[in-house]
């Protein structure tokens, strides 16, 4: 905390569990905070992703993934906490995607906040196609056939319903039958 003293802007990447600190949230009170999110429990009573439930957008409560959900449940009392922290610290929010800026717009919490989309990059230097050459070295390194298709997928969680990986597996095997 005593590292905060001579911080102008603190920007927080993930804030699970680091804007419920009273000692964190007093040493970042009158600093000009940014945080930055990578998905919507920043702006929700708790989900990371929302299926199809907009309560966001009001208050929370009745949460449809709480096995006893009541209008002053947990995701309702998660919101409000939220809302008192934003409302001491007046953060900026970056989001890294437009529809993470969509959503965020839409929030009781972060609605009135300023937003700014900022997407990531990378080093082009690095990471870019690659010639056909280097290609063939790479299918004879690990044993892959010149004429075998590859293709790369991955998700945490493939049994998660919105990572699809259940659409990934019936183009798969369409593209196996042609």
């Amino acid at each position: 905390i005593t590292v905060l003293q001579d911080a102008d802007i603190v920007n927080i990447h993930w804030n699970a569990g680091v804007l419920t600190s009273p000692s964190f949230i007093n040493a970042i009170q009158n600093k000009k905070v940014v945080i930055t999110i990578a998905d919507i429990a920043p702006f929700t009573g708790g989900c990371h992703y929302h299926l199809s439930c907009r309560r966001f957008e009001k208050k929370c409560g009745i949460c449809p993934c709480l096995s006893h959900p009541n209008e002053n449940d947990i995701s309702r009392q998660t919101l409000n906490i939220k809302k008192r922290i934003y409302n001491l610290l007046h953060p900026s929010i970056v989001t890294l995607s437009k529809w993470q800026a969509d959503e965020a717009r839409c929030s009781t919490l972060l609605g009135n906040l300023p937003i700014t989309k900022i997407i990531y990059t990378y080093d082009l230097d690095k990471f870019h196609p690659v010639d056909h050459k280097t290609r063939e070295v790479l299918r004879q390194r690990y044993g892959v056939q010149p004429d075998t298709l590859v293709i790369l997928a991955g998700a945490h969680g493939v049994d998660n319903p919105r990572k699809n990986i259940s659409m990934l597996l019936r183009a798969l095997n369409i593209i196996q039958k042609i």
